[in-house]
Protein backbone atom coordinates (compact mmCIF):
# COMPACT_ATOMS: atom_id res chain seq x y z
CA UNK A 1 0.00 0.00 0.00
CA UNK A 2 2.83 2.39 0.88
CA UNK A 3 4.48 1.70 -2.47
CA UNK A 4 1.24 2.52 -4.32
CA UNK A 5 0.86 5.80 -2.39
CA UNK A 6 4.47 6.68 -3.10
CA UNK A 7 3.98 5.97 -6.82
CA UNK A 8 0.81 8.10 -6.89
CA UNK A 9 2.59 10.96 -5.15
CA UNK A 10 5.49 10.75 -7.57
CA UNK A 11 3.08 10.73 -10.51
CA UNK A 12 1.22 13.75 -9.12
CA UNK A 13 4.51 15.64 -8.67
CA UNK A 14 5.54 14.83 -12.23
CA UNK A 15 2.20 16.08 -13.57
CA UNK A 16 2.58 19.30 -11.60
CA UNK A 17 6.04 19.84 -13.03
CA UNK A 18 5.08 19.32 -16.68
CA UNK A 19 3.63 22.81 -17.31
CA UNK A 20 6.71 24.44 -15.75
CA UNK A 21 9.07 22.30 -17.80
CA UNK A 22 7.15 23.10 -20.98
CA UNK A 23 7.29 26.81 -20.20
CA UNK A 24 11.02 26.71 -19.48
CA UNK A 25 11.65 24.87 -22.75
CA UNK A 26 9.65 27.38 -24.81
CA UNK A 27 12.46 29.49 -26.21
CA UNK A 28 10.60 30.83 -29.22
CA UNK A 29 10.09 34.56 -29.55
CA UNK A 30 12.22 37.68 -29.22
CA UNK A 31 15.56 37.79 -27.42
CA UNK A 32 17.64 40.95 -26.97
CA UNK A 33 21.32 41.46 -26.31
CA UNK A 34 24.51 43.34 -27.04
CA UNK A 35 27.16 42.04 -29.44
CA UNK A 36 30.43 43.96 -29.84
CA UNK A 37 28.55 47.06 -28.66
CA UNK A 38 25.61 46.60 -31.03
CA UNK A 39 22.07 46.22 -29.76
CA UNK A 40 20.79 43.03 -31.40
CA UNK A 41 17.56 41.07 -31.50
CA UNK A 42 17.34 37.35 -32.22
CA UNK A 43 13.93 35.98 -33.14
CA UNK A 44 13.70 32.22 -32.50
CA UNK A 45 10.83 30.82 -34.56
CA UNK A 46 8.72 27.71 -34.02
CA UNK A 47 10.00 26.15 -37.26
CA UNK A 48 13.56 26.24 -35.80
CA UNK A 49 14.69 29.11 -37.97
CA UNK A 50 15.90 32.44 -36.61
CA UNK A 51 16.41 36.05 -37.70
CA UNK A 52 19.20 38.25 -36.42
CA UNK A 53 17.86 41.81 -36.39
CA UNK A 54 20.17 44.82 -36.13
CA UNK A 55 18.87 48.36 -36.34
CA UNK A 56 15.40 47.13 -37.27
CA UNK A 57 16.69 45.16 -40.30
CA UNK A 58 17.26 41.43 -40.70
CA UNK A 59 21.04 41.10 -40.94
CA UNK A 60 21.19 37.29 -41.00
CA UNK A 61 18.97 34.22 -40.86
CA UNK A 62 19.61 30.57 -40.10
CA UNK A 63 18.55 27.60 -38.01
CA UNK A 64 18.54 26.86 -34.29
CA UNK A 65 17.87 23.91 -32.00
CA UNK A 66 17.64 23.33 -28.25
CA UNK A 67 19.77 20.43 -27.05
CA UNK A 68 21.03 19.37 -23.60
CA UNK A 69 20.68 22.85 -22.10
CA UNK A 70 22.14 24.68 -25.08
CA UNK A 71 20.76 26.65 -28.00
CA UNK A 72 22.83 25.61 -31.01
CA UNK A 73 22.92 27.99 -33.96
CA UNK A 74 23.29 26.87 -37.58
CA UNK A 75 24.19 23.31 -36.62
CA UNK A 76 27.48 24.33 -34.98
CA UNK A 77 28.17 21.43 -32.59
CA UNK A 78 31.03 23.31 -30.89
CA UNK A 79 29.27 24.08 -27.62
CA UNK A 80 31.67 26.97 -26.95
CA UNK A 81 29.78 28.84 -29.68
CA UNK A 82 26.34 27.85 -28.38
CA UNK A 83 24.08 29.70 -25.97
CA UNK A 84 23.71 28.22 -22.48
CA UNK A 85 20.08 28.20 -21.33
CA UNK A 86 20.28 29.87 -17.92
CA UNK A 87 16.83 30.56 -16.54
CA UNK A 88 15.61 33.75 -18.20
CA UNK A 89 18.79 34.34 -20.20
CA UNK A 90 20.80 32.74 -23.00
CA UNK A 91 24.56 33.14 -22.54
CA UNK A 92 27.41 32.66 -25.00
CA UNK A 93 30.65 33.34 -23.13
CA UNK A 94 32.86 32.92 -26.21
CA UNK A 95 31.04 35.73 -28.04
CA UNK A 96 30.46 37.78 -24.89
CA UNK A 97 26.71 37.86 -25.56
CA UNK A 98 23.86 37.54 -23.08
CA UNK A 99 20.32 37.47 -24.44
CA UNK A 100 17.29 38.45 -22.40
CA UNK A 101 13.58 38.88 -23.06
CA UNK A 102 13.81 42.50 -21.86
CA UNK A 103 14.62 44.89 -24.72
CA UNK A 104 14.99 47.84 -22.35
CA UNK A 105 17.80 46.10 -20.48
CA UNK A 106 20.07 46.33 -23.52
CA UNK A 107 22.24 49.41 -23.92
CA UNK A 108 23.72 50.30 -27.31
CA UNK A 109 26.74 52.53 -27.95
CA UNK A 110 25.88 56.16 -28.64
CA UNK A 111 28.07 59.06 -29.75
CA UNK A 112 27.81 62.81 -29.42
CA UNK A 113 26.54 65.50 -31.76
CA UNK A 114 28.66 67.34 -34.38
CA UNK A 115 30.22 70.65 -33.40
CA UNK A 116 31.89 73.32 -35.53
CA UNK A 117 35.43 72.90 -34.21
CA UNK A 118 38.47 74.94 -35.16
CA UNK A 119 41.04 73.35 -37.46
CA UNK A 120 43.48 72.90 -34.57
CA UNK A 121 41.06 70.55 -32.82
CA UNK A 122 41.57 67.92 -35.55
CA UNK A 123 45.35 67.76 -35.17
CA UNK A 124 46.99 64.62 -33.84
CA UNK A 125 46.71 60.85 -34.04
CA UNK A 126 43.37 59.07 -33.92
CA UNK A 127 42.41 55.40 -33.66
CA UNK A 128 39.11 53.92 -34.86
CA UNK A 129 36.83 53.11 -31.93
CA UNK A 130 33.46 52.38 -33.57
CA UNK A 131 32.09 51.48 -36.99
CA UNK A 132 28.46 52.07 -37.95
CA UNK A 133 26.67 48.91 -39.08
CA UNK A 134 22.94 48.53 -39.74
CA UNK A 135 22.16 51.62 -37.72
CA UNK A 136 24.20 50.46 -34.70
CA UNK A 137 27.80 50.97 -33.64
CA UNK A 138 30.34 48.15 -33.43
CA UNK A 139 33.11 48.34 -30.85
CA UNK A 140 36.18 47.81 -33.07
CA UNK A 141 38.37 46.51 -30.24
CA UNK A 142 35.85 43.76 -29.49
CA UNK A 143 34.71 42.95 -33.03
CA UNK A 144 37.73 43.49 -35.27
CA UNK A 145 38.43 39.75 -35.63
CA UNK A 146 34.84 39.07 -36.71
CA UNK A 147 34.97 42.03 -39.11
CA UNK A 148 38.23 40.74 -40.59
CA UNK A 149 40.28 43.78 -39.61
CA UNK A 150 43.94 42.90 -39.37
CA UNK A 151 44.76 46.52 -38.52
CA UNK A 152 42.55 49.04 -36.77
CA UNK A 153 42.04 52.10 -39.05
CA UNK A 154 43.96 55.16 -37.87
CA UNK A 155 44.21 58.85 -38.77
CA UNK A 156 47.07 61.30 -38.48
CA UNK A 157 46.07 64.92 -39.09
CA UNK A 158 48.50 67.79 -39.50
CA UNK A 159 46.78 70.98 -40.62
CA UNK A 160 44.84 69.97 -43.72
CA UNK A 161 47.01 66.92 -44.44
CA UNK A 162 45.05 63.79 -43.51
CA UNK A 163 46.76 60.39 -43.38
CA UNK A 164 44.32 57.46 -43.33
CA UNK A 165 45.84 54.07 -42.56
CA UNK A 166 43.91 50.83 -42.89
CA UNK A 167 41.38 52.17 -45.41
CA UNK A 168 43.07 50.97 -48.60
CA UNK A 169 44.19 54.36 -49.92
CA UNK A 170 47.80 53.33 -50.36
CA UNK A 171 46.80 50.43 -52.62
CA UNK A 172 45.01 52.87 -54.94
CA UNK A 173 47.22 55.94 -54.77
CA UNK A 174 50.58 54.77 -53.49
CA UNK A 175 50.05 57.06 -50.51
CA UNK A 176 47.65 57.14 -47.58
CA UNK A 177 47.64 60.95 -47.32
CA UNK A 178 45.09 63.33 -48.84
CA UNK A 179 44.95 67.10 -48.86
CA UNK A 180 41.70 68.28 -47.28
CA UNK A 181 39.87 71.59 -47.24
CA UNK A 182 38.62 73.14 -44.01
CA UNK A 183 35.33 75.04 -43.96
CA UNK A 184 32.71 75.70 -41.26
CA UNK A 185 34.14 73.16 -38.83
CA UNK A 186 34.52 70.33 -41.35
CA UNK A 187 37.54 68.85 -43.11
CA UNK A 188 36.69 67.47 -46.57
CA UNK A 189 38.94 65.43 -48.86
CA UNK A 190 38.06 63.92 -52.24
CA UNK A 191 39.65 60.72 -53.49
CA UNK A 192 40.21 60.92 -57.24
CA UNK A 193 40.78 57.88 -59.44
CA UNK A 194 41.65 58.51 -63.09
CA UNK A 195 40.79 62.17 -62.39
CA UNK A 196 37.24 61.21 -61.41
CA UNK A 197 35.78 61.55 -57.88
CA UNK A 198 35.69 58.08 -56.32
CA UNK A 199 34.93 58.89 -52.68
CA UNK A 200 34.49 61.93 -50.46
CA UNK A 201 35.81 61.90 -46.88
CA UNK A 202 34.23 64.26 -44.36
CA UNK A 203 35.72 64.79 -40.90
CA UNK A 204 33.79 66.44 -38.10
CA UNK A 205 34.35 66.76 -34.35
CA UNK A 206 31.68 65.57 -31.92
CA UNK A 207 30.84 67.15 -28.57
CA UNK A 208 32.01 64.01 -26.72
CA UNK A 209 35.56 64.34 -28.08
CA UNK A 210 35.26 61.72 -30.80
CA UNK A 211 36.01 62.39 -34.48
CA UNK A 212 33.45 61.29 -37.07
CA UNK A 213 34.65 60.18 -40.51
CA UNK A 214 32.00 59.98 -43.23
CA UNK A 215 32.92 58.10 -46.42
CA UNK A 216 30.54 58.76 -49.30
CA UNK A 217 30.49 57.31 -52.81
CA UNK A 218 27.80 56.88 -55.48
CA UNK A 219 26.26 53.89 -53.70
CA UNK A 220 26.63 54.32 -49.95
CA UNK A 221 27.57 56.41 -46.95
CA UNK A 222 29.63 54.85 -44.18
CA UNK A 223 30.60 56.18 -40.76
CA UNK A 224 33.66 55.53 -38.60
CA UNK A 225 34.33 57.11 -35.21
CA UNK A 226 37.82 57.80 -33.92
CA UNK A 227 39.17 58.44 -30.43
CA UNK A 228 42.49 60.14 -29.65
CA UNK A 229 45.26 57.56 -29.90
CA UNK A 230 46.93 56.60 -26.64
CA UNK A 231 50.32 58.23 -26.23
CA UNK A 232 53.21 55.83 -26.72
CA UNK A 233 55.45 55.36 -23.73
CA UNK A 234 59.04 56.53 -24.17
CA UNK A 235 61.54 53.64 -24.20
CA UNK A 236 63.33 53.01 -20.94
CA UNK A 237 66.76 54.60 -20.67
Amino acid sequence: MKKIVAMLLALMMACMMLPALAEAADLTGDWFGNMFGMAIQIVLKEDNTYDLVIGGEVANSGTWESKDGYVIMDGDENLANAFVIDGETLNCEAQGVTLTRDAEAVEAITVGEPVAAELEAFAGSWECAYVAYHGSLVDVAKGKDVMGLSDVPALAIDGTNVSMKGLGLEDLLGTDTLEAAYEDGTLTATLLFNDEPLMVFGLQMLDDGLLELTMTDDESENYLYFAPAAAEEAPAA
